[in-house]
């Protein structure tokens, strides 16, 4: 046993690549099958393009000095032309908050519009999976289809805080210590 050490070792490098390649291989191929959207979602599921593993890249937190992991949360990729019209099209209120949190204002990155697998939320921090919804008067109407929504995203692990249309325009330092105050309750949940 002890001559076959040597020959073991040299041969381990090779034997763990061929074995991650199956691995790996498997792992793509349940990831395709059994995707939450259907396989339609991740047909070219490959580490070599952005994609996928693109966005399940570790990122470098600097307020707490620890690597974290982006979850990637799918979308239908229909959506990226109508959230991008809706970013043209911002309404005031959307206008007036963006213009406070852009810019890791809150020290975290939010993204106006953002596709999250069938639905699309007015702005999203990647790294605190934080929502923010601004409900206008068009939401009145469609409050079943409101809760229908957080529902289903709140069950992949969004955490969502909604403001209405009116305070954002007259209680602004009201809603930006709102927010401050949910950032700072995730970043305790996530300590302990």
């Amino acid at each position: 046993i002890q001559g076959d050490v040597p020959r073991f070792r040299s041969e381990l490098p090779r034997m763990l690549v061929s074995c991650l390649d199956f691995c790996f291989e498997d792992f793509l191929l349940v990831l395709r099958l059994e995707h939450p959207l259907g396989p339609a979602f991740a047909p070219g599921l490959s580490p070599f393009e952005g994609g996928f593993w693109g966005k399940m890249r570790k990122s470098l937190n600097s307020k707490r000095g620890q690597t974290v992991r982006r979850k990637f949360i799918p979308y239908n990729p229909k959506l990226r032309a109508y959230a991008r019209a809706l970013r043209r099209h911002s309404t005031l209120s959307e206008v007036l908050l963006w213009n406070q949190i852009k810019g890791k204002a809150l020290g975290y990155e939010f993204h106006r519009q953002v596709p999250l697998y069938e639905y699309i939320v007015d702005f999203f921090c990647h790294e605190l999976m934080l929502a923010i919804e601004i409900d206008g008067a068009s939401h009145t109407e469609k409050y079943d289809y409101d809760i229908k929504r957080q529902t289903c995203l709140q069950n992949i692990g969004v955490r969502f805080i909604r403001f209405t249309d009116s305070d954002v325009k007259q209680n602004m330092q009201g809603v930006l210590a709102a927010l401050e105050a949910k950032i700072a309750e995730i970043i305790d949940e996530e300590r302990s």
